[in-house]
């Protein structure tokens, strides 16, 4: 009788552990499960010495400027550049050129690389998802940045742990990592370095020659390379490293640097 006791009890022991987990795996509180969306670019609006910048979701992001008065970076995070993935020659004051390229190391962002005109000073704000840029002539108080978006609280920038723009004092000496990424219709061949660097580049026939002085090779240097990417090969110079790169037919090319790295972008 105390045999068939503990059979029965044991019976629905098992039960109501089963259903527990049934219950455990079935229900995820009281709000159903969402979709994650991809936060993109959504449109790009220029005017002389100010632009916007507008994503489908709110983001944060960074701003930074090198040893080169005539570029300012803006690097996005968590954004990707959607369809805008050509160079914008605006033709306006203040603005010459505007390049996105997208990035997954060590966060997924949108590396924005903006051409002034002329050595100027840059304000900048960030409402909810809009992103608004002014710029003037060094010397000139920049005026604030508008947003036509009143209801979105203001999200704080985040630059830097003291809240100023990243800068890079030293050059690098090193090249530390030498990464391929395919993403958003383009090849992206990302150079890291210890510090700033600074390359020159030129295009021969099929071959983008990348000279970055004062450096040395520290990264592991791939074997297996994307089209258009055919081959890279690289030298060590008593000035620096050349990099070159073939590419196939017909195929362009451009270079972003931003400090420490420096990104070319293969359209496919």
């Amino acid at each position: 009788m105390i045999k068939t006791g503990c059979i029965i009890a044991s019976f629905l022991l098992a039960i109501l552990l089963i259903s527990g987990c049934a219950t455990t795996n079935t229900t995820v509180g009281d709000e159903p499960v969402r979709a994650v969306v991809d936060n993109v670019l959504k449109s790009v609006t220029i005017d002389d010495y100010s632009m916007k910048i507008t994503a489908s979701e709110n983001f944060e992001y960074s701003f930074s400027r090198t040893s080169d008065p005539f570029k300012v970076y803006f690097e996005l995070r968590g954004v990707s550049n959607g369809q805008f993935t050509e160079r914008i020659v605006p033709k306006k004051d203040g603005i010459s050129e505007i390049a996105f390229v997208n990035k997954t190391l060590p966060v997924k962002a949108t590396l924005v690389e903006i051409t002034l005109t002329a050595p100027l000073d840059v304000a900048h704000s960030l409402n909810g998802k809009v992103l608004s840029i002014n710029v003037k002539r060094l010397g000139d108080t920049p005026p604030t940045p508008e947003t036509s978006d009143a209801d979105v609280p203001a999200i704080p920038v985040t630059e830097t742990a003291d809240n100023s723009a990243a800068t890079y004092n030293s050059d690098a000496r090193t090249i530390t990592g030498l990464t391929f990424k395919k993403e958003d219709g383009a090849v992206n061949i990302v150079i890291q370095g210890d510090g700033a660097m600074k390359p020159n580049y030129s295009t021969l026939r099929q071959q983008l020659i990348l000279d970055i002085p004062g450096v040395r090779l520290a990264a592991v240097m791939p074997t297996e390379f994307i089209a258009p990417l055919v081959d890279l090969k690289w030298e060590d110079r008593p000035s620096g490293i050349r990099l070159i790169m073939t590419l196939d037919n017909d195929a362009s090319s451009k270079v972003l640097n931003i400090g420490d790295t420096v990104i070319v972008s293969l359209p496919l």
